[in-house]
């Protein structure tokens, strides 16, 4: 029989313990930020290939069986306007495009190396059906002000990657030192840390730098210098995704509308046509 001191659940720290330890692992050169699979970045780099053709990257594709099948999955979606069945990988690189393959590629290795379960099970998959519902939402912005729909989708995809390593973080310090954390206390760490935490994560894996922007000023966007196209696109999409998931009132929305050149009657249409996205951010998620 275990002794009683063995049942026992961790005491909780006190206020103040959890920033003081997230600070110093979160420093500069003691941060070991995880690295994107290989088939990802291959991908990419292919992707940003001029010689590059499909032949070339369905040979690689199809080194990963996994990533093979979602790629015709989302090649036939209708949320991508599939009408006919794609049956090869050289066909769904021919309507995806390069760019639109390597963020699918993406977003299958940003969901199995980055959003990981550990004890915030939960929590994770909640963070990872935000994102995609985010993306969504980008893509359909940037495709209503004719802008690059595959830059904003990526954006809105990575804008909170920083999350679920904080989350991570607070795992393995919380089996260290055999405190205990409450929610308050991680949804506050939470909330103070992931969006610089993922700019420094995207910059590692050298991602374009509009997606480190919209990382790191998603929340206050009036704060960016750069990319601020990128972050207002991902900050309407962000709240708008919040929004129809019944997470909180849309609010205010003015001032994004306004940066973006867009009216209020855009963005009802946009709600109007949120079947659509929905049916993207499901296919992602």
């Amino acid at each position: 029989m275990d002794s009683p001191s063995a049942s026992k659940s961790p005491s909780t720290a006190p206020c103040g313990v959890l920033d003081t330890l997230l600070d110093a692992h979160f420093a500069d050169g003691a941060l070991v930020l995880p690295l994107l699979p290989a088939y990802a970045t291959q991908v990419v780099a292919l992707c940003t290939d001029p010689e590059s053709d499909a032949r070339s990257l369905s040979q690689l594709l199809q080194r990963d069986p996994a990533l093979a099948a979602h790629v015709l999955s989302v090649a036939n979606s209708a949320a991508l306007g599939a009408r006919e069945p794609i049956v090869s990988l050289q066909q769904a690189i021919a309507r995806l495009g390069v760019r639109t393959l390597a963020n699918v590629a993406l977003s299958v290795a940003v969901r199995t190396k980055i959003f990981r379960a550990g004890r915030h099970l939960e929590r994770v998959q909640q963070l990872w059906r935000h994102c995609a519902h985010t993306a969504a939402w980008s893509r359909e912005i940037a495709r209503l002000r004719r802008r690059n729909v595959e830059s904003a989708f990526l954006c809105g995809l990575l804008h909170e990657v920083g999350a679920p390593v904080v989350l991570q973080a607070i795992d393995e310090l919380q089996a260290g030192v055999q405190l205990g954390f409450t929610p308050e206390q991680v949804e506050v760490a939470l909330s103070r840390l992931h969006c610089e935490v993922g700019a420094r994560l995207v910059e590692a894996w050298k991602l374009p730098a509009c997606s480190s922007a919209a990382a790191r000023f998603h929340h206050a966007p009036e704060a960016a210098r750069s990319s601020t196209d990128e972050v207002y696109t991902v900050h309407l999409a962000f709240r708008l995704a919040r929004h129809a998931d019944g997470l909180q009132e849309l609010g205010d929305v003015d001032a994004a509308l306004a940066a973006l050149g867009l009216y209020q009657e855009d963005l009802e249409a946009l709600i109007e046509g949120s079947g659509s996205i929905r049916g993207l951010a499901a296919l992602l998620a």
